[in-house]
């Protein structure tokens, strides 16, 4: 201890200790003043990331939104360039099936006075328009639709129909829809036994994905409400194949068609996505008593869309007058997924109110004018 002090004394008085200990202090203010600028400057980044962090956010799904138009417009260039390619030999006629065993069929027209394109497939789709590329979902039978299919195209129809089941019910569409369905006979009370079901305008399956993807969707309605009664499906364009098809699904299939003028007299199940407006309407003018239109359930477009379209009440059909019964729970589908096209804008309706109206009241004495089903046009 004595030799350390003695060290420390002569240390002191030969003057070295203390620029030691001042370069040491100022070596501590140092990195106080890098600390601090650098506390401001995380402050400073956070407040920017902070302002730019949405805008990031909102470019990133603007460029993915457009990436997946743009691998659309693609699929869509090379469907007509094939449409085009096989025109050239056969006119009018189009390959059922792509190279991805998707149905893509397609007529082109020109209209030689307004140099204005059209091509519809048979799914209903059209675009049209000079260049604007307009999409409308209208009911139109495209010409390759009575193209009589062949046994290639029923194999792989059949083989589409299996794919097609395990993809409907593994998705958000058949989630929504046994939602919806079970909360609707859960206010029915609907005896399963007396449950029949009727589908109308589902098209062609072997010469239409969208057919198949509809009746795949109607097949599992049947298994899930474990439907007892006659399970129909009405079809003008179908084909022999089609009607096999039908029946290997164990549907009863028929290519005389009753306009869905049937009377419900027990519970019944119309599976109608996307059909013209005028046979909802004849649907409701069969049942069009109090009776017997709560004996009636929809699957198709929602009939809140046609009450948002003004009308003379001189053109009132039922479908309009329909709206002081109709109870209506939407199945959702999500934009842009391959069941989109099939299934958007779709419903379960039910008019259960009916059966509380009384008889004799004004509601069930009306009667449209022919005029107002015959101009109602489609959809």
């Amino acid at each position: 201890k004595t030799a350390a002090d003695s060290l420390i004394g002569s240390l002191a008085r030969s003057g070295v200790v203390e620029p030691i200990l001042e370069e040491q202090e100022n070596t501590r203010l140092l990195l106080q003043e890098i600390s601090r600028k650098l506390s401001k400057s995380r402050a400073e980044s956070a407040e920017v990331f902070a302002e730019v962090a949405p805008q990031l956010r909102r470019a990133s799904l603007v460029a993915r939104e457009l990436l997946q138009d743009l691998e659309e417009i693609d699929v869509r260039i090379k469907s007509l360039k094939n449409v085009l390619r096989k025109q050239s030999k056969e006119p009018g006629i189009a390959d059922p099936l792509d190279e991805h065993g998707d149905s893509s069929r397609w007529t082109l027209d020109r209209i030689q006075d307004g140099e204005e394109w059209k091509a519809m497939n048979d799914d209903g789709w059209k675009v049209a328009g000079k260049g604007k590329g307009r999409w409308r979902n209208k009911p139109a039978l495209a010409e390759c639709l009575n193209r009589e299919p062949t046994l290639a195209d029923f194999d792989k129809a059949r083989e589409d129909v299996l794919l097609l089941e395990k993809q409907l019910l593994s998705s958000s569409l058949w989630s929504s829809a046994k939602s919806a369905i079970s909360e609707t006979l859960e206010r029915l009370q609907w005896d399963a036994r007396e449950l029949s079901l009727r589908a109308y305008g589902l098209g062609s399956f072997c010469n239409s994905r969208e057919s198949r993807r509809q009746i795949v969707f109607a097949k599992a309605l049947v298994s899930h409400l474990k439907i007892l009664g006659d399970v129909l499906v009405f079809e003008p364009q179908f084909h022999e194949y089609d009607s096999i098809l039908a029946k290997e699904l164990a549907f009863t299939a028929s290519t005389f068609s009753d306009d869905a003028l049937f009377s419900a007299s027990t519970p019944t199940l119309f599976f109608m996505p996307h059909c013209p407006r005028q046979l909802y309407n004849n649907v409701l003018q069969s049942n069009w008593k109090a009776t017997q239109l709560s004996n009636v359930m929809i699957i198709g477009n929602k009939f809140s869309n046609y009450y948002l379209q003004i009308r003379p009440r001189q053109m009132r059909s039922y479908l309009e007058t329909s709206e002081a019964v109709m109870e209506e729970k939407a199945i959702d589908v999500e934009y842009k997924t391959e069941w989109f096209n099939a299934f958007n804008d779709q419903a379960v309706i039910t008019f259960e109110k009916a059966a509380s109206i009384p008889i004799d009241d004004p509601l069930w004495s009306f009667t449209a004018d022919p005029a107002s089903v015959s101009s109602s046009g489609c959809t």
